[in-house]
């Protein structure tokens, strides 16, 4: 399937084939950008910032001013920064070449899965933040540096996962708000226990060097059984992925759905390169 464009001169009609991809462009996060989105996570004291204060060894940041914050922080960033330079620059280059290498296998499987084909130009953000975020609406996504290039590509296809799948889902559950797309809300759950069949019941599987979901959500249960058997058997069952949706939904909105309600996450450390 190819999107055809027309263009016409005087003297005749030009047609192009523009071929519907998903794209990745790694690029590299300046110092300013990464300590804004470090920030993020710091508003306040609970698992997700302790994680960062520790990883980062912000002694008694939650007791300091605004000011002083700001100062360690680019003190700490700065450090990092300077020290790693060229692995940042690298890291982008080497998941680059990775992505080209294997572009139009992973689309071909994402089409195998989703039953259409996406035109997707993502932006992936290469910095040294362990926690990933991903935004849905502008298709953007961080990897972490220290992360070596196979842990990285896992990382940009559950993110690309969760863009396909958003899509979908919209498209049956139109209300669907920004707040709905991220935690701690149902859909948002919904999507963190998906992407574990996807990869799975798929040649991803062949991408995977970890477990692809959250680590919590291989331990819950679901009306007395495993919650990721009942989910797996559950998409091997469905026709489609929005028939997989539906039934998710249906599923996770039963009466003992909060044996799998979401706690918060502590991200699991980097692998080693």
């Amino acid at each position: 399937m190819f999107n055809l464009l027309f263009f016409t001169t005087s003297s005749s009609k030009i047609m192009i084939e523009v071929k519907l991809m998903i794209s990745v462009k790694y690029v590299e996060k300046t110092l300013d950008e990464q300590i804004d989105a470090i920030k993020m996570f710091l508003n306040e004291p609970n698992d997700l910032s302790m994680y960062l204060v520790n990883y980062f060894n912000l002694t008694d940041y939650f007791h300091k001013t605004e000011t002083e914050k700001n100062l360690l922080l680019k003190q700490k960033f700065g450090e990092l920064y300077r020290d790693n330079q060229d692995l940042l620059a690298k890291k982008v280059e080497t998941c680059q070449r990775q992505w080209e290498k294997h572009k139009d296998f992973i689309n071909s499987q994402f089409q195998a899965i989703f039953g259409e084909k996406f035109d997707f130009d993502c932006v992936a953000h290469v910095n040294f933040n362990p926690i990933c975020p991903r935004f849905i609406e502008s298709k953007e996504f961080d990897v972490n540096a220290l992360d070596n290039d196979a842990g990285i590509l896992e990382t940009s296809l559950h993110e690309i996962i969760h863009f396909a799948w958003f899509k979908d889902w919209k498209e049956q559950f139109p209300k669907t708000n920004h707040t709905d797309m991220n935690a701690p809300s149902l859909d948002w759950l919904i999507s963190e226990i998906a992407v574990d069949p996807i990869f799975k019941n798929s040649e991803l599987k062949s991408f995977l060097i970890t477990e692809p979901a959250y680590d919590y959500l291989y331990q819950e249960k679901i009306n007395g059984q495993n919650l990721m058997k009942v989910v797996n058997d559950l998409y091997r069952q469905s026709s489609s992925i929005k028939e997989f949706q539906n039934q998710m939904l249906v599923l996770m909105n039963s009466k003992e759905k909060a044996q799998a309600t979401h706690t918060t996450v502590i991200p699991e450390p980097e692998r080693e390169l």
